[in-house]
């Protein structure tokens, strides 16, 4: 194995010596024996100290990422223990509810740029780096083995894959990934299309909010806002909610939504197809509960000013249709905006529209969601659920 030497500037070594998988651009002084993006590369010190062992590509501004902190052999084995105790981690916490979970996710499982989703017998993977481009015949080696799946699909789409200098791809890897798949989750069956749908086919991170979304519906109207394929709404509707109005402006979304409503036969729903900021302005119903799961309004730090106007317009607009005692589930996904400056959009939202209003609990990713504790990044998910007690 050809490996490339990263030197890093003087004083740059601190961050990787504490646990960080990222090496930006900036923090490098020279590189030896560079050939290709994604090579494997040892990182040393300034004062050639060893530091840890990783992937290079100089077309990223993250230009190394850390596998481990000692010379270890970055081989199919290597890879084989990792997916293995990914995978004893969703035994324990994730399986015994659904048969749909996150297997490796990336910096927070240790094997940065790789995103493996399990839907029933089959499973869909990103390959976001160079570095992980480099190991795929080996993880779909391994994914084979393990788990005997009817197909492997590759989704390889997303914005990432420029920045690494790569072309987006979608392909199969073993099998052939099916249009329609049918999960399992806490009891309620959902239909998905890895090609078509966003993410892998799923938004798998929502598990446990729409879990407690359910557990407090009976009876409740429920608003759920950015519905998609319509997963709260369903949890809603079997939680017993008197009346669901599902809104998205995708009209291509609805026909998933409804089939989902439909197998678990819930009788309450309604769909709308408008813009939901509009929607929110423009209603006079008062709802109960209203769930507000935007896509990510941030994509990078540059448009974190927009994207906080977007947030706060969003809440005070639902803040208001809510009925006193009524539940606000509020999220942001925008890996941009820290739970902190989140919380503070919905304090604001608060003061404006004039509103007593109380913090219930909040709520991250789940289980399968793992967070590398040197990795904020990885912390994507924040969501509040907000109590409306009255006007001020």
């Amino acid at each position: 194995m050809n490996i490339a030497s990263v030197f890093l500037k003087k004083g740059k070594e601190g961050p990787i010596l504490h646990g960080s998988p990222w090496v930006y651009s900036g923090s490098v002084e020279k590189i030896e024996d560079y050939k290709e993006p994604g090579q494997m590369c040892d990182i040393f010190s300034y004062k050639n100290k060893f530091v840890a062992r990783g992937y290079v590509n100089t077309k990223s501004q993250i230009t190394c990422r850390v596998l481990a902190h000692r010379a270890i052999e970055l081989d199919r084995n290597f890879l084989k223990e990792k997916i293995e105790t990914a995978f004893n981690l969703r035994k324990q916490f994730v399986i015994p509810y659904t048969n749909a979970y996150r297997l490796i996710h990336s910096e927070g499982d240790f094997l940065p740029g790789l995103i493996v989703d399990v839907y029933n017998k089959g499973i869909v993977c990103q390959f976001l780096t160079a570095g992980m481009e480099s190991f795929k015949q080996d993880v779909v080696s391994i994914l084979r083995e393990l788990f005997k799946p009817d197909f492997i699909y590759e989704k390889s789409d997303t914005s990432a894959m420029a920045k690494e200098g790569l072309k987006s791809i979608r392909q199969n890897l073993y099998g052939d990934v099916k249009s329609e798949i049918m999960i399992q989750e806490y009891g309620h069956t959902f239909s998905i299309n890895p090609q078509s749908g966003q993410k892998t086919g799923f938004f798998l991170d929502q598990r446990d909010s729409r879990y407690l979304l359910g557990e407090i519906s009976r009876n409740k109207r429920v608003c759920d806002c950015f519905s998609y394929t319509g997963g709260f709404s369903v949890y809603a509707g079997a939680g017993g909610a008197k009346s669901i109005v599902s809104v998205d402006e995708s009209v291509h979304v609805f026909s998933i939504a409804e089939k989902n409503i439909s197998l678990n036969n819930i009788n309450t729903a309604r769909f709308i197809q408008k813009d939901v900021f509009r929607f929110l302005r423009e209603t006079d119903s008062q709802y109960d509960i209203i769930v507000l799961d935007p896509p990510p309004f941030a994509r990078s730090k540059s448009s974190v000013k927009e994207a906080l106007t977007g947030y706060k317009e969003l809440n005070i607009q639902a803040i208001k249709k809510l009925s006193p005692g009524g539940i606000l589930f509020s999220f942001s996904c925008s890996q941009a905006i820290s739970t902190e400056l989140f919380q503070q959009i919905l304090f604001n939202s608060a003061i404006e529209a004039r509103k007593e209003i109380q913090i219930l609990r909040r709520i991250g990713q789940p289980v399968d969601h793992p967070v590398n504790i040197y990795h904020r990044e990885g912390e994507y998910l924040k969501g509040f659920i907000l109590k409306v007690i009255g006007g001020m």
